[in-house]
């Protein structure tokens, strides 16, 4: 079953390439939210190298992309099964606060991801602490029970959000999503069931001989 790392490789402004391997891997901590006070219940969308301030969920599934994209159009079939979603998120400052981790999968033929195609929104079942320490981490690992999921001719996109759970103390709460990590150490990545490739049969053309 593919493993798709998060890597900074940019494809496009916001836009960064998730890939089976990474042979060059170096840790990226660009990817910021400051949340600040803000209010359990609030959410903030991660946009790759981006230190966003102002809060807001997923945007309109219609728009162009900011997060991960496979590298590649896929034309194939996943079979239905478990897909494990694994991130860490790393404490920028010394007060903490607590979240839930979202991702949204989606389908485009178009690389820049507008005019997708929802696939699921997956949020992950645990709470966790952002440390009251700067330099502190937290991971998290969860599945989504898929059913078989189809592209045909389109790329994969992948993006991240956090609700808040347990609010901050201070205007300068902030924590970075972490990727391009060395995956013999810790990845963050996207697992998912068995791929098929859709086999494109090419007719065979008969020629007479004339005699």
């Amino acid at each position: 079953m593919p493993k798709y790392l998060l890597t900074n490789m940019v494809i496009v402004i916001e836009l960064w390439m998730m890939r089976e391997v990474n042979p060059a891997y170096s840790e990226d901590l660009t990817t910021k939210a400051t949340v600040g006070k803000s209010a359990v219940c609030t959410y903030f969308k991660f946009r790759c190298g981006v230190t966003i301030t102002a809060a807001g969920d997923f945007p309109d599934i219609a728009l162009a992309k900011s997060g991960w994209r496979t590298e590649a159009k896929l034309n194939g079939k996943f079979s239905a099964g478990a897909w494990i979603f694994r991130v860490r998120l790393e404490s920028d400052t010394k007060y903490g606060f607590s979240v839930k981790v979202a991702v949204r999968l989606s389908r485009s033929v178009n690389d820049d991801g507008s005019g997708a195609v929802l696939i699921v929104v997956s949020e992950s079942p645990n709470v966790i602490a952002i440390p009251a320490a700067a330099g502190g981490s937290v991971s998290d690992t969860w599945t989504w029970t898929a059913p078989e999921v189809t592209l045909t001719q389109e790329y994969l996109f992948a993006e991240f959000r956090i609700h808040i759970e347990v609010a901050g103390t201070s205007t300068t709460c902030r924590c970075s999503f972490a990727c391009d990590e060395d995956p013999a150490v810790a990845d963050e990545s996207i697992t998912t069931t068995a791929y098929t490739p859709t086999i494109v049969e090419i007719p065979l053309i008969y020629y007479k001989r004339v005699r």
